[in-house]
């Protein structure tokens, strides 16, 4: 895809640089090392999209499966009338695996939220260390900026190196702010998609015990059917 055509140009193009680097002069490093920098925030800008865009197939896939499920139900309510109809041998086992399927499904949800709880953690000890690391450097840098002993040429070596780390700070920064916002966007995606799945796993659950469903669990699952139709 072209996403990941990209994401191999940026490769190439941090090995041209890490290569450059390690010829650079002293004086060219600090340079070099703002372009790392750069070019690692592009870079962890391109991984964000496709970890974005797989999370978006999957929620689409579970919203289809849920879907499926609520129209299913419906059609084997519609159609067959009666208690004793409904609760056929036949009609009970299909609609049992799909409940089975539904339990799966919600199982697999709420482990969702626990690695997503577990990255969210990661990251932000991560950030947190990264963090300390450059504003203790930095604080070390500025301090020796204020010597009156320095030579131009360590003057500038150190103002560089002061202007490349508050650059990378920057982009810690950064990429704490859009990892937490993701965090409690695909939560909170996640969490309604569990509220719907509980919705239809209770409407396939009263069907199963009483061979009806009664009418307002026919109204939830017509909601979430429309309101998963209409999202695609």
């Amino acid at each position: 895809t072209q996403r990941s055509l990209a994401y191999l140009c940026l490769c190439l193009c941090l090995c041209l640089v890490m290569k450059l680097f390690s010829s650079a002069a002293a004086a060219t490093r600090p340079l070099m090392m703002i372009l790392l920098v750069c070019f690692t925030l592009v870079a962890a800008f391109v991984e964000g999209l496709k970890v974005e865009s797989s999370a978006g197939l999957q929620e689409r896939a579970l919203e289809e499966e849920l879907e499926g499920m609520s129209r299913s139900l419906l059609a084997a309510v519609a159609v067959n009338t009666t208690a004793s109809s409904v609760k056929s041998a036949n009609r009970t086992a299909v609609l049992s695996k799909q409940q089975d399927v539904l339990q799966g499904l919600l199982s697999h949800l709420k482990e969702s939220i626990k690695k997503m709880n577990k990255r969210e953690a990661d990251g932000k000890e991560e950030g947190k260390k990264q963090t300390e690391r450059l504003e203790k450097r930095l604080a070390d840098e500025k301090a020796k900026l204020k010597q009156t002993n320095l030579s131009k040429f360590q003057q500038e070596l150190l103002a560089n190196r002061t202007r490349t780390d508050e650059e990378e700070l920057k982009y810690w920064a950064r990429s704490r702010t859009l990892e937490h916002g993701l965090f409690h966007s695909s939560l909170k995606v996640t969490h309604g998609l569990m509220k719907k799945a509980d919705a239809v796993i209770a409407a396939y659950d009263s069907v199963l015990k009483t061979g009806k469903l009664p009418a307002g669990m026919a109204d939830q699952l017509k909601a979430v059917s429309k309101t998963l139709t209409t999202k695609h």
